[in-house]
């Protein structure tokens, strides 16, 4: 099997260069190796971009400006094509890229002259065949005429005692049909490869109706004689001068569906270009020729017999058949939606690209996951649109499937009118009622209505009234089309997103994105129950029978905890005429979308006891998870109970259920179904045996829950502190662990033994708190001695709370030394009893207006006015904007459930990857909280797995370079759940007007590399003005890129494991600091953290006087040597190298050398690092390497790498054991 491997990019120089960005055209970048296919094929050779994609989303490319005098205005003329490009495409933007999209969806005139040559040298080749008289199916395999082709008879196989017999005869008539005939086609993705695309061109052969009995419509006789006929004919074009390859393809993997499938040969005869599959269809005549009884074939009769006694109904099997002789009658009726319809052909080719997105219109590469049902529907979409148009029919006086006010679209619409209306009726449609397409006879000469809700799921009935269209469609897979629309018409209302990329271009083929849980069940081992037996004939394999029961199962077992259940299958290989058709693949992928508060519920409800019947059923389902309880509202009713020990468990519960619905109904063993969830939720979990020395509890206590508690707790306690100058207004939290979105929950340090820890368990993080007092006119205008008060406040808070909480240490702590006495510098340590440690400030409004008089005073020096500046900017970011931040995203926390955790997993990933300490953990925070608020293309993600590759995928396609990121942070307050909220219109305004003028005054990016804005800072200053710098954007940007391009591949080849993004890679570094393992406090943090260097040391620590620690037995709120020691570094030599490091449990300090500074530079004094001599350097800049002319050169000094590392090492004397270099 083919290994998927992480290629982690390279850290080096070349890395860190700038990198270009991608065209954002639709056209013209990704078919030049297929153009060149096609000039040696025989097409055009013409460099036509209507022929070219990308596989990548891209932008629709721009139309070239409008050449007119720049001082003359727009006409009359021109005004009334603006304002009506804007009332019929929703804006003139949206209408230029729809018309430079649609014609990539289409083949250009000169390949298609060519083509329309050849298939008529194709119609002329089959209509001279000579007639084959009538054989033993079992012996016609031998016929000479088959050329060793073998006939692809579907199940049940001809038996040997058959009375029947097959033959050939010259076809009736030949027609070209489907999408390509009535001129509606568009590209479907190809087999050549991703990114390439074909267009199906369909030949349908009426065969004669008198090759048939009466009764061959009877036990797949049809079929049979069908399968021979089509040998037949591949046999003859494969051995004919055509210059075609013939294979064997059969769509939704039903043997009864064979087709032949026609490509050119390369080289420089090929008859047509291979962007140009054609597909052969064997078709019964129609009307009154058609060769068996109607009646016959209604939905509820039985045309297979399996035994003596009844047999069951076969609906899908007699609706083959009758669907056999459609294709020239959708022909015409088609044709005359183009005709009635003047955008009917654009409209309709975008709603087929945009279901191609989404895996509802794919046939093509064998990795192009389709919704179970969907492939080769290309006849149902056509149908839908022009039935918005032309209506549906009434049986019974009433629209069955409509309701009756539902009306219908004007014909005069635009084609994004027609698209926007037939996208509101999929998400208006009740799946459960029928829908008649109009007839001539009112709907009278069809089937029963009864007789097709009874053996359809799903009915949308062509205009004759005999065809389901939707047969064998489950209503599952109809439900998610229901919920796609729903989501693109959310999208389309909303004016702040790009519409257009996320409808069409936006690449939705990763199931792993796309839903909430993706299973992955290989059935080659399922036992399949008498249902599925009884059922494999109508289904004609086993493999299909299987599919749907497991999604009927599947839904019934989740009930409301789903919105949507799918089957994604790969399409069935196609196969050489010679051999026998290959196994279809054993795999599928079951998609889940969950029901947000209802998916991680720990019971489901069954059934009131005195439910006889519904007991039973529910019974049958669970087996014997189900239970009997009552419950405290007093019913007594069957039940199944799920249990959890924590939210990431609950999260987990349906995977779990479809795990065991699948082990008890088909026999599935666990080994065979993989869970991808599971996976993320190992990251965010702390080693077992660190939680217990720690916390000397069970590890299903660690929750973010003791934390806000205790926090709670001490506010109580500020709150009741009596005799106090003045009182206590408010206390805002201002810390990620009180916001959820810490990457681990803070832990309950157990004080007691504390000493006993060793040095690798040490660290207690400190939960930021703001504390803010009455106003009074107490307080001196003056800086300097605001901090004084304060300092006593603290010494007054602290001796009595000292009394209130006799167990916790309190004490007043200060900040390293301050570049200015008039800066905030001191705060309150408070390590609560269970060991929670708290930082709280003191908030004093009146210092604002002090800083910004001081900051504004043009009598003070320039020098104290930019020192003001800086002060004012960290006192409002932490005081105003920290509190404001923290307090939206707790909201978001308790409005997503995934929110959280999509948070913390990203931030253990930009820290396994040396980036965390460059990215502001508020910056991460907004980027995660965009992707549930302006979730794009999707519904916001309800799992943790499915947000967090959607972070990869936004940081890899992010322009930052050319695009702000809006983060309507704080519009989402009154929002209900699945809502997008957006800025308004003058906020937005302002915003984008904020990042223009950025980037036009800094074209660098120097500044502001990541402009993320919110309503509260539409300039995008509060946490993104210094970090991350243009480089680090430029690295994570890469990292997101690679990592997701291996999701993608890994889970193609079943090889994923998502531990393996966080897996660094340090070789391509300058150089690497290795730090001492055994006294880092965070050392229990890491993704590879080794157990064995804190258990080594625990091994007897219940011997008295058991010194552990080098750090002494106090409890020290957070404790990190290595992250203050990363922080000096890039302190002093951050000019010269950049520092890269992992603050979660990181045992290695990474660099790279500046290239400016590698480079020979002239001596001079105070260069800024530590030199040693280079080449010389003549006067008039050449390099000598001569003494001669010494006295006129000037001496060139490089960087000495080896001494500044020695200092390095020297400062970090006792954490660094080793440093390895290049």
């Amino acid at each position: 099997m083919r290994q998927a491997k992480l290629q982690q990019p390279q850290p080096g120089d070349e890395e860190f260069a700038e990198i270009s960005e991608e065209s954002f055209e639709v056209v013209g970048a990704g078919e030049e190796e297929e153009e060149e296919e096609d000039t040696e094929d025989g097409g055009s050779g013409e460099d036509d971009l209507d022929d070219e994609f990308t596989s990548e989303p891209q932008r629709a490319a721009p139309l070239p400006p409008t050449e007119v005098h720049s001082r003359r205005g727009p006409t009359t003329q021109e005004l009334q094509h603006i304002r009506e490009a804007s009332d019929l495409f929703k804006s003139n933007t949206f209408k230029l890229k729809i018309d430079a999209f649609l014609p990539t969806l289409r083949p250009s005139e000169s390949k298609k002259t060519v083509l329309d040559s050849f298939l008529h040298t194709l119609r002329t080749h089959i209509l001279s065949l000579p007639s084959i008289p009538p054989t033993h199916p079992l012996q016609a395999q031998a016929l000479p005429q088959l050329h060793g082709v073998r006939v692809p008879y579907c199940f049940p196989r001809p038996a040997q005692e058959v009375n029947w017999k097959v033959r050939f005869d010259r076809p009736t008539e030949i027609h070209v049909i489907g999408s390509w005939a009535t001129r509606t086609a568009v590209a479907i993705p190809g087999r050549a490869g991703k990114g390439k695309r074909e267009w199906g061109v369909d030949l349908g052969i009426v065969m004669p109706a008198a090759m048939f009995e009466k009764k061959d419509y009877l036990s797949a006789r049809l079929f049979h004689k069908r399968a021979f006929y089509l040998a037949v004919v591949a046999a003859s074009i494969g051995q004919s001068e055509l210059g075609v390859e013939v294979r064997f393809e059969c769509p939704n993997g039903d043997e009864r569906q064979t087709r032949a499938v026609l490509r050119a040969k390369s080289g420089p005869t090929a008859p047509f270009s291979s962007i140009f599959v054609i597909h052969i269809h064997l078709m019964l005549p129609r009307g009154d020729d058609f060769p068996f009884p109607v009646s016959h074939l209604s939905p509820g009769r039985a045309s297979l017999h399996t035994s003596a006694t009844s047999s069951p109904p076969t609906p899908l099997y007699n609706s083959l058949i009758l669907s056999a002789s459609l294709p020239l009658s959708l022909l015409v009726t088609v044709h005359q939606f183009t005709t009635d319809i003047p955008a009917y052909r654009d409209a309709l080719a975008l709603l087929r690209a945009w279901a191609s997105r989404r895996g509802f219109d794919r046939s093509g590469r064998p990795d192009e996951r389709s919704v179970l049902g969907f492939e080769g529907r290309g006849a149902w979409w056509a149908l839908l649109l022009g039935g918005c148009v032309q209506g549906w029919e009434e049986i019974g006086g009433r629209l069955p499937g409509i309701a009756a006010s539902k009306s219908r679209l004007a014909r005069g619409m635009s084609s994004y009118q027609l698209f926007r209306g037939a996208l509101d009726f999929l998400q208006s449609w009740d799946w459960e009622l029928p829908v008649f397409m109009k007839t001539r006879s009112g709907g009278k000469d069809g089937f029963p209505l009864q007789e097709w809700k009874l053996h359809h799921e799903c009915i949308f009935v062509e205009g004759t009234g005999h065809s389901n269209i939707l047969s064998g469609v489950p209503r599952a897979s109809l439900n998610l089309l229901r919920h796609e629309a729903g989501v693109a018409m959310k999208v389309l209302d909303d004016d702040s997103e790009d519409a257009f990329d996320a409808l069409f271009l936006r690449d939705l083929s990763l199931p792993l994105t796309r839903f909430d849980a993706t299973i992955r069940v290989d059935i080659s081992g399922a036992l399949p129950i008498a249902d599925i037996r009884s059922s494999q004939l109508d289904h004609s394999s086993q493999t299909n029978a299987l599919v749907h029961s497991i999604q009927s199962v599947v839904k019934l077992a989740l009930s409301t905890r789903a919105k949507c259940v799918v089957i994604l299958q790969t399409p069935a290989p196609d196969w050489e005429t010679t051999l026998e058709r290959p196994s279809p693949s054993s795999t599928i992928d079951i998609g889940i979308i969950f029901e947000p508060g209802q998916f991680s519920r720990l019971v489901d409800h069954g059934p009131p006891a005195d439910d006889t019947e519904g007991a039973a059923a529910f019974r049958e389902l669970w087996g014997d998870k189900s239970e009997l309880r009552r419950f405290k509202d007093g019913s007594i009713t069957e039940c199944v109970v799920w249990e959890a020990e924590s939210h990431e468990d609950r999260a987990n519960i349906p995977s779990r259920l479809v795990a065991y619905i699948l082990g008890k109904h088909l026999r599935i063993a666990e080994n065979a179904i993989t869970l991808y969830q599971p996976m993320c939720d190992q990251l965010l979990q702390l080693p077992l045996s660190a939680v217990q020395a720690i916390t000397r509890g069970s590890p299903s206590e660690v929750s973010f829950r003791t934390a806000l508690q205790t926090y709670d707790q001490l506010v109580r306690e500020l709150k009741a502190i009596e005799d106090f100058p003045l009182s206590l207004l408010n206390v805002s939290a201002a810390a990620e662990g009180l916001r959820y979105t810490s990457t681990f929950p803070p832990l309950s340090l157990d004080t007691s033994h504390a000493s006993s820890l060793p040095d690798s368990l040490r660290h207690i993080p400190a939960q930021d708190i703001i504390l803010e007092f009455e106003a009074s006119t107490k307080w001196p205008d003056d800086l300097e001695a605001d901090q004084k008060i304060k300092l006593a406040f603290f010494e007054e808070i602290a001796g009595k709370l000292k009394q209130r909480l006799p167990d916790a240490q309190v004490k007043v702590v200060l900040d390293p030394p301050p570049t200015s006495t008039i800066e905030d510098n001191c705060l309150l340590e408070v390590i609560m009893p269970n060991g929670i440690a708290v930082h709280a400030r003191i908030y004093h409004n009146r210092e604002r207006t002090l800083l910004e008089r001081l900051a504004a005073d043009r009598t003070k020096s320039e020098s104290d006015r930019k020192r003001a500046t800086g002060v004012l900017q960290r006192f409002n970011e932490r005081f105003v904007e920290k509190p404001r931040h923290h307090a939206a995203i707790a909201t978001l926390h308790h409005k997503f459930s995934a929110y959280s955790q999509t948070v913390r997993l990203t931030k253990r990933w930009l820290a396994a990857h040396l980036q965390a300490p460059h990215v502001p953990t508020e910056l991460v925070e907004l980027l995660c909280a965009h992707l549930f608020l302006s979730p794009g293309p999707w519904a916001p993600p309800a799992s943790l797995l499915g947000g967090f590759l959607r972070v990869l995928h936004l940081l890899s396609i992010w322009r930052w370079a050319q695009e702000p990121l809006l983060v309507p942070l704080y519009a989402s307050k009154d929002a209900e759940h699945g809502d997008r909220v957006h800025f308004s219109k003058e906020k937005r305004d302002e915003a984008l007007e904020a990042f223009r003028t950025a980037r036009s005054t800094d074209p660098s990016t120097s500044s502001r590399a990541w402009f993320v804005a919110t309503e509260e800072d539409v300039h995008g200053l509060a946490w993104g003005k210094d970090a991350p710098s243009a480089l680090i954007c430029r690295r994570i940007t890469q990292l997101a890129k690679t990592h997701y391009q291996y999701v993608e591949a890994a889970f193609e080849t079943n090889n994923l494991q998502i531990r393996t993004l966080f897996n660094p890679a340090y070789e391509d570094y300058d150089f690497v600091l290795h730090l001492n393992s055994t006294i880092l406090p965070r050392l229990y943090q890491g993704v590879q953290a080794d157990e064995d260097l804190w258990l080594s040391r625990m091994k007897f620590r219940n011997l008295p006087n058991q010194e552990l620690s080098v750090y002494g037995p106090a409890v020290k709120a957070n404790l990190d040597p290595a992250d203050l020691f990363f922080h000096d570094l890039r302190r002093i030599y951050g000019d010269i190298c950049v520092f890269f490091y992992d603050p979660l449990g990181g045992e290695k300090i990474a660099g790279i050398w500046n290239p400016a500074v590698l480079k020979p530079t002239p001596f001079k004094v105070l260069l800024g690092y530590s030199s040693k001599p280079a080449a010389l350097a003549t006067t008039d800049g050449a390099l000598n390497g001569s003494t001669k002319g010494v006295a006129k050169s000037k001496p060139l000094v490089t960087l000495n790498q080896d001494a500044i590392l020695n200092e390095i090492a020297a400062l970090g004397n006792g954490l660094i054991t080793t440093v390895s270099a290049k």
